[in-house]
């Protein structure tokens, strides 16, 4: 269908309609299918602690738990409701097909809190009210733990451009980590049913097509895309396009093995903008312009602002409100993110990367490629940085649907608005907005 030639009311009316079956679709589709749509990372809490001093054991399905020697029991509840548990103690533990310790220092147990109580009835102690000093002592490092397990990442799995997603059992489905003496989580088992992740996937594979058509009705008045009399590709233009990856996702690695903020990650970015500057400089290859136009930049960075606020509201929900800070902390933050991340990590992946592409293949293609580039490259990142998240089943909503879709929405904004700056405003807003944004 060539939509450059097609009457613009007529389109607008098609686009509209299309949207509107699309958005009927995935209401319906999440409505009827439990525990499909994520959410943002819900905030747990610990009020109380429950002594254990007799052996005990309970089981959820196929798994099976058992604390030869009692323990602790802290429940973990958000917004007042118990949504899982973190339970300390050495326990033995078994559940077929999947890899357990023999021995762990505790689980943090994310399951329905309904499961979890006909669990506890019969087994647990009251709360701990008047704690000797070694109880005191005690649970102080079992406060410790639980706070550590927040960050988890088998529990905040998805997290697509600095934005974490989470998927809250529902029913009798769950999912644990085991925990060492120190508070460190690994081994992570689940019991989620395996078409719950497909239908997730395509129920965001989806939402996403819906954004791109809200893209395409919001960009109307722009120009139609044209290719560009770009110079032929040259023989030292490939080598470079790997070699800058090569930079990104090595920068990336290190960043996350020394435990360091994202705002390292600008490293590689600036790195390999340096050195296609220098291969420039030696004539290697023109000078590339990194898609930095100033013409009609604030229309594209307009534009960028509000697909970022639809970016946000269709995989999270609608936000209920914004957090109590002063006006310029946002500003500030917003001015690092842009340059830290946003504008560096644009300027390498669609005003090069995604150039060189179009100019390789075509337009459409060098679009979907640098799509399944970026997914091909968050794998191999998660696989060398975080290989137990492969034992989540609902990674592969991450890898192979919310990233590639993420870089296709940013990549389409780029050819609409040929402006480099209109990306980098989405990318920064979709990493600075959760941060102020409140979720139910």
């Amino acid at each position: 269908m060539n939509f450059s030639k097609m009457n613009r009311l007529v389109l607008l009316i098609l686009l509209l309609a299309m949207v509107t079956m699309l958005s009927l679709g995935a209401f319906l589709f999440a409505s009827y299918v439990p525990g499909i749509t994520a959410s943002f990372p819900p905030e747990h809490e610990v009020k109380q602690f429950s002594r254990v001093e007799e052996p005990w054991a309970f089981s959820l399905d196929e798994f099976h738990a058992s604390f030869p020697e009692g323990g602790y029991v802290a429940p973990a509840f958000v917004k007042e409701r118990e949504k899982g548990a973190l339970i300390w103690g050495e326990g033995e533990y078994s559940m077929p097909g999947e890899t357990t310790p023999e021995k762990a220092s505790g689980i943090f147990l994310v399951v329905c809190g309904d499961v979890l109580s006909e669990k506890k009835e019969a087994t647990i102690s009251p709360p701990v009210e008047d704690p000797t000093p070694e109880e005191a002592r005690k649970i102080d490092k079992i406060k410790q733990v639980f706070h550590q397990q927040e960050g988890t990442p088998e529990i905040n799995a998805a997290g697509i451009t600095g934005m974490p997603l989470t998927y809250t059992p529902v029913e009798d489905s769950f999912y644990l980590t085991f925990v060492d003496e120190e508070g460190n989580a690994f081994f992570p088992v689940h019991n989620i049913q395996a078409v719950t992740p497909l239908l997730s996937g395509t129920l965001y594979a989806l939402v996403f097509i819906i954004l791109l058509l809200l893209l395409q009705i919001m960009s109307l008045n722009f120009p139609p895309p044209q290719r560009e009399n770009s110079p032929i590709l040259l023989n030292a233009e490939k080598p470079a396009a790997v070699t800058v990856i090569i930079f990104v996702a090595v920068t990336y690695y290190l960043a996350d093995l020394l435990e360091l903020s994202y705002h390292f990650h600008a490293a590689g970015y600036l790195l390999a903008i340096v050195f296609l500057l220098i291969m420039a400089r030696f004539n290697f290859f023109p000078f590339p312009s990194f898609g930095i136009n100033l013409a009609n930049w604030k229309n594209g960075c307009i534009l960028g602002a509000v697909t970022s606020f639809l970016f946000l509201a269709l995989p999270l929900q609608v936000p209920q409100g914004i957090k109590e800070v002063s006006l310029l902390e946002p500003v500030f933050d917003f001015i690092i993110i842009f340059l830290s991340a946003g504008l560096f990590h644009e300027l390498v992946w669609r005003g090069y990367i995604q150039e060189v592409l179009t100019r390789a293949s075509g337009m459409v293609q060098g679009l979907i490629y640098t799509a399944l580039l970026a997914g091909l490259v968050h794998f191999i990142f998660l696989y060398l940085s975080s290989p137990s998240l492969f034992n989540y089943p609902f990674i592969f909503v991450e890898i192979a649907v919310m990233v590639p879709f993420t870089a296709l929405i940013t990549g389409y904004l780029f050819i609409k608005t040929r402006n480099i700056f209109s990306c980098a405003v989405l990318n920064t807003l979709i990493i600075l907005l959760p941060q102020y944004l409140q979720y139910h």
